[in-house]
């Protein structure tokens, strides 16, 4: 009653269904999206919870939920919700009458030929504000070959948030849940990759990814347009223009780095007995890249992994004595971390172990040779200073042409921090 006179009117009363079936039908209000069953509310999510939905094969739909920050202590949050569509051929009219519900979406004539996940997933799209239907876009950058995840996926830079649209996943990402970025030359001289690492995982399917890798031919050039007065540019984002050309790489770091404010890491201090910037080896049965920064190793492959020196422990090499009497071509190394945590690269080249020592000597890291139980007289100078932004590795320098400073690779790996 107090509610009542509060509000001046009378309070509706809205059932909700309690039957536990799975199927019904779905509605697209002004405000939220409603599952109903037999007539009645299941359930609904409102629209500013829906982080972005994509369309899973023919008929599947994903809907991911934003991770609200002051519930992320919970051991239990919803993080998607998932949809069958059944095909467009099925009676629906008996279906709704049989259900009590009746259908209410009409297919206009942009839905024509395109799957039932894709129609549903494109009005939830429309009417949630998601991607082009939410803000203007400050720019874009068509289709970049990406490795993690795999496929091309055309960039769409918003104030808050950038949208990788593929041809069957879209994904958002909010720029605060970017922590940093690694530009890196891949030792075929062709290409180069770019690494960014999430907060938070991008889900696709049952997998994962705590990083993206962009792989950018060194070559490849690219116009774009900004979609700001030059008023706006100069008062928000310095160094950026309104029509911008050159190489790809160069284009998508100015952007990252000044619209988006996320530092880019590139290799500096090390150079393997190739004169490249990482070293091939293996993690377990994948192939993949070391890459000795100034403060951390990152290794690309499947997944990515990212070892600051400051939570190393020490570092044990294995198999050195044997190609010191030529039986064996390459070596081992074994990273023990403060926690206990081990990762082993193997199948170094033995020419590498030159100069992955003295890179260990120069950050004064613990080494351990495990053949002969021999210790290196390498002592830790101190507590190294924990450095979560990784300011001191060799920070990108926009339209620095110097491409021996970019490392590159050809399969990225996904793996957080």
């Amino acid at each position: 009653m107090e509610t009542k006179q509060k509000l001046s009117k009378e309070p509706k009363t809205s059932k909700r269904c309690t039957l536990g079936w799975n199927w019904g039908f779905y509605d697209l209000d002004d405000s939220k999206f409603t599952f109903r069953v037999n007539n009645q509310e299941c359930f609904h999510i409102p629209y500013q919870h829906i982080s972005i939905a994509t369309a899973n094969g023919k008929n599947e739909v994903t809907v991911e939920i934003n991770k609200d920050e002051k519930t992320a202590t919970r051991s239990d949050i919803l993080t998607e919700c998932r949809f069958f569509v059944p095909n467009p051929d099925l009676d629906e009219e008996e279906k709704a009458e049989k259900d009590g519900v009746k259908e209410t979406d009409e297919i206009d004539i942009e839905e024509i030929g395109k799957t039932p996940a894709q129609i549903v997933t494109n009005r939830i799209i429309k009417k949630a504000g998601i991607g082009e239907f939410s803000g203007d876009i400050i720019t874009s950058i068509p289709e970049c070959p990406m490795l993690i995840p795999r496929g091309k996926y055309s960039l769409e830079i918003y104030e808050t948030f950038v949208k990788f649209h593929g041809r069957t996943h879209d994904y958002k990402i909010l720029f605060k849940d970017i922590n940093r970025s690694f530009l890196l030359p891949k030792p075929d001289s062709y290409h180069l990759i770019y690494i960014i690492a999430l907060n938070n995982p991008i889900r696709q399917g049952q997998t994962t990814h705590n990083y993206l890798a962009m792989q950018i031919q060194k070559d490849s050039e690219v116009a774009i347009q900004v979609n700001l007065s030059q008023e706006e540019i100069n008062k928000r984002y310095q160094g950026v223009e309104q029509e911008m050309k050159g190489n790809l790489y160069d284009i998508i770091a100015k952007i990252f780095k000044m619209i988006l404010g996320i530092s880019i890491i590139v290799p500096s201090g090390f150079s393997s007995a190739e004169d490249k910037e990482g070293v091939k080896c293996n993690v377990k049965a994948n192939e993949g890249y070391l890459y000795p920064l100034k403060k951390s190793l990152l290794w690309i492959h499947k997944p990515v992994s990212y070892i600051r020196h400051s939570d190393i422990q020490h570092c044990e090499f294995a198999r050195v004595s044997e190609f010191a009497s030529h039986s064996s071509r390459s070596f081992d190394c074994t990273i023990v971390t403060h926690n206990g945590d081990t990762i082993t690269f193997s199948g170094i080249d033995t020419q590498e172990y030159k100069p992955i020592s003295a890179y260990f000597a120069s950050k004064k890291l613990k080494v351990k040779k495990i053949d002969d139980g021999e210790e290196e007289n390498q002592e830790l100078a101190g507590e190294l200073e924990e450095d979560s932004n990784d300011e001191d590795d060799e920070d990108f320098v926009v339209g620095d042409e110097k491409e021996e400073s970019l490392p590159s690779d050809d399969d990225l790996v996904d793996e957080s921090d």
